[in-house]
């Protein structure tokens, strides 16, 4: 080939030309394999028209001239059309035109990606920023302690637990807040980072972290309010709850994350709340055993009461003796044993002289250590010791002040640790038990003397006397009229706490003699010569309560221009009725419940403490425990009152009650009204007998009255039919549960109005008219209960 010629010359640079296009294709072909991303459809347009152009253009160089066989060459004609390469060209430059502007797109729109990612970015790494923070906030300020531990080198989850239990103790602390850092009694989290698990108090009781390592990998390496209970240096027991959380990566426990707080107290305090509550059950247990006991049976009752107050108390020994004061006599009446040991202390002036100071004194003794006894009881501890006594409760049995009995409390095997709320405790069962002896001596002192009546007495009238007799000579209630068993059951539980000072809380629906009731109770105990002070919280504004209850000091509020004396001041050495206590309001019952706890309060407006001496009778017609659980009244206050109930039976449930009632307010009202009334007419009675009364004792007693009043001649009869007086309905004529449907609808009507809310002024007792503790004795009457 010769390069004179000059299409020669262009012939090579097109050669060079498209050398240059297929290298540089190759090279970004190249490039897109290693990495797809920057493959794009522009940029293989752009390179399609380059090597589309080159190749048009060397196939025009260097296409072959057409020469025949003779090596002559031949005309234009033969060779290839120049159409052919102009269509070529034309479309090579259309692919590169089409080409670059798609690449340029696709370069903006990468652009916008890069901006995009790098805004999510930045927004990102503030998120990570501020949730650091917060973490970092959250762990300073957390009030529980929390901490984490790391293990180096990591341990694996499939090791056996001893092992892993042992590489436990090496894990380091890592990181740790101020409260944990006070927990282990450092000042601040640096001084404690870096030291090992095996410092910790909880990691020195084995068998107990050993448990919780346990657990912990049982549950896959989390725990959640996990209660570790262990016994820390000095053998003191300690109550932690934890929630545990390890991180495990490729295998291997590399740390774990903890939070834990101290619960010893409030273990301690529903331990306490438990003790009260198995305390309250024991009592009326026992309570409505002696109520319900024959006196045939008393020996039985008071012995198995014996030994399960004996035992409650941490006790394996009681002995109970009967005190003749007078002659310095005693009998030993109830002794038991856990081991049924012969009996150590009795009323033996020689061999426990000190104690018998003390008999006289009336004063009670918690013995915790025998051993320890004073100097002066030298014999009374010699003989104890000597007989294995190890701790002793004395208390002096009291009835109105006077002493009858003692009774006595110990445990031979191991020391107790009685505190002055056992000896409390311990006093109230002796209080029981004392009134139930009296009791029980009467009752067969009794019917010593009615062996003596004339046999030719007939015995309807005979057990007449004995009833009335015992009414009077057991209980001596003189405004209570009544025989029948359930109110006899409520008068002896009068008899039995009437002369203590344990609170009474008395039940029952309105009108059924709660005020009588609290009457009798204070004219039977010790401070009778001071006048009984009521309170009716019920009728008591919200808003004057508190002042009425506690007084107040001049200029407490606007009105106050001069110093008042509260109903507790007024009842110091007397006895504070409060009825209707459930109608106290909320906020007032946490000051209520400060002076019957602590026997003092602040009046309002006053800074200076006032202490009182009372006793708290109160009443009501609520279920008080359904309103502790709806949140209405507090449950500590209900426990405080709730000591000694006393229930009152409703009139419809009192039976021959109604006729004694009937002529005892006969005959009283016709006195003051100057009528002269021989007898109740037959058919009053019977329908005196037949209705339901819903207003019990009050409700009988109003209708007597209005009778009296319409009454012409000298036998009573009924001024008004017993009926729903409202609509005229003739009880006698409409069935009683058709009346009981038609109030229970119009109730549950009301209450859905109200969305079932009871109090205030939106509520379905004003909507009624009614006050809401009436409202709620008629929706408990009538078996209303709000929907779940």
């Amino acid at each position: 080939m010769s390069f004179d010629r000059p299409d020669s010359l262009l012939a090579y640079a097109d050669i060079v030309i498209l050398v240059l296009v297929l290298a540089l294709t190759t090279h970004m072909v190249i490039k897109e394999r290693e990495n797809p991303r920057l493959a794009s459809s522009g940029r293989i347009l752009l390179l399609a028209g380059i090597f589309l152009a080159a190749f048009a253009n060397f196939a025009e160089r260097f296409a072959p001239i057409p020469v025949d066989a003779t090596g002559i060459v031949l005309g234009a004609n033969d060779a290839p059309p120049e159409w052919m390469y102009w269509v070529a060209m034309r479309a090579a430059v259309l692919l590169a035109i089409v080409g670059l502007y798609l690449a340029f797109m696709q370069r903006l729109q990468m652009e916008r990606r890069a901006s995009e990612t790098s805004a999510a970015a930045r927004a990102a790494e503030s998120q990570a920023l501020l949730s650091e923070e917060r973490f970092r906030s959250l762990f300073e300020t957390q009030s529980a302690a929390v901490y984490c531990y790391s293990f180096e080198p990591p341990v694996p989850v499939s090791s056996p637990p001893e092992a892993q239990i042992e590489a436990s103790l090496n894990a380091v602390l890592t990181k740790c807040n101020d409260v944990f850092a006070r927990s282990m009694e450092h000042e601040s989290a640096n001084e404690l980072l870096g030291t090992p698990m095996s410092l910790l108090d909880s990691t020195k009781d084995e068998a107990s972290h050993a448990r919780f390592m346990r657990d912990l990998i049982a549950a896959n390496y989390k725990l959640t309010d996990y209660e570790l209970i262990y016994k820390g240096p000095g053998g003191d027991d300690r109550a932690i709850s934890m929630s545990i959380t390890g991180i495990v990566r490729d295998g291997c426990l590399v740390r774990f994350w903890g939070v834990e707080r101290n619960i010893l107290d409030l273990r301690q305090t529903k331990s306490a709340l438990y003790r009260r509550r198995v305390f309250q059950e024991m009592l009326a247990t026992i309570s409505t055993r002696l109520l319900k006991a024959p006196y045939q049976n008393a020996d039985e009752v008071m012995l198995q009461s014996l030994q399960e107050v004996c035992l409650y108390n941490g006790g394996n020994r009681t002995t109970l003796s009967w005190i003749d004061m007078t002659n310095r006599t005693g009998e030993v009446l109830y002794t038991w044993h856990k081991s049924n040991a012969e009996m150590i202390f009795d009323f033996d002036a020689e061999k426990f002289p000190f104690f018998s100071e003390l008999l006289i004194r009336g004063e009670s003794l918690i013995v915790n250590d025998v051993s320890l006894l004073p100097d002066e009881a030298a014999t009374d501890r010699d003989c104890l010791v000597g007989a294995g006594m190890k701790s002793l409760l004395f208390y002096p049995m009291q009835i109105a002040g006077e002493v009858v009995g003692v009774l006595t409390m110990g445990n031979d095997v191991e020391y107790c640790n009685w505190s002055e709320r056992e000896l409390t405790d311990f006093q109230v069962f002796g209080e029981l038990f004392a009134n139930f002896i009296l009791r029980v001596r009467q009752r067969r002192a009794l019917d010593a003397a009615l062996e003596g009546l004339h046999k030719a007495t007939e015995r309807l009238e005979a057990e007449n006397v004995y009833l009335r007799t015992e009414i009077k000579l057991n209980h001596d209630f003189e405004e209570i009229v009544g025989e029948s068993d359930v109110l006899r059951r409520s008068l002896q539980m009068v008899e039995q706490v009437a002369d203590t000072m344990t609170p009474v809380l008395i039940l029952g629906e309105t009108g059924t003699g709660k005020e009588l009731i609290a009457r009798a109770l204070h004219e039977h105990s010790s401070r009778r010569h001071r006048p009984l002070v009521k309170v009716n919280c019920a009728a008591l504004p919200a808003n004057l309560i508190e002042s009425e209850l506690f007084g107040y000091e001049k200029g407490a509020f606007t009105s106050a221009d001069s110093f008042k004396r509260g109903r507790f001041d007024l009842a110091h050495g007397s006895t504070l009725f409060l009825d209707e206590i459930g109608e106290i309001p909320f906020e007032l019952q946490a000051k209520l419940l400060r002076v019957l706890q602590e026997g003092e309060f602040e009046r309002l407006g006053g800074s200076k403490t006032v202490k009182v001496d009372i006793r708290i009778i109160a009443a009501t017609n609520r279920d008080l425990w359904q309103a502790c659980e709806d949140g209405e009244f507090r449950s500590d206050l209900y426990y405080r009152i709730n000591t000694f109930p006393i229930e009152l039976p409703s009139l419809r449930d009192r039976g021959g009650d109604i006729r004694l009632l009937a002529e005892y307010f006969a005959h009283m009202h016709a006195q003051r009204l100057g009528r002269e009334i021989t007898a109740i007419s037959a058919k009053m009675m019977k329908r005196l007998e037949s209705y339901d009364w819903p207003g019990n004792v009050r409700e009988l007693e109003g209708i007597i009255q209005r009778s009296l009043l319409s009454t012409t001649g000298p036998i009573l009869e009924l001024a008004q039919s017993l009926a729903d007086r409202k609509n005229g309905i003739d009880a006698d004529d409409v069935p009683t549960y058709q009346l009981k449907s038609v109030e229970r609808d119009h109730i549950v009507s009301i209450l859905e109005e109200c969305r079932w809310k009871i109090a205030g002024r939106a509520g379905a007792a004003s909507a009624l008219g009614i006050p809401p503790s009436t409202l709620r004795s008629k929706m408990k009457k009538l078996g209303i209960s709000r929907p779940a």
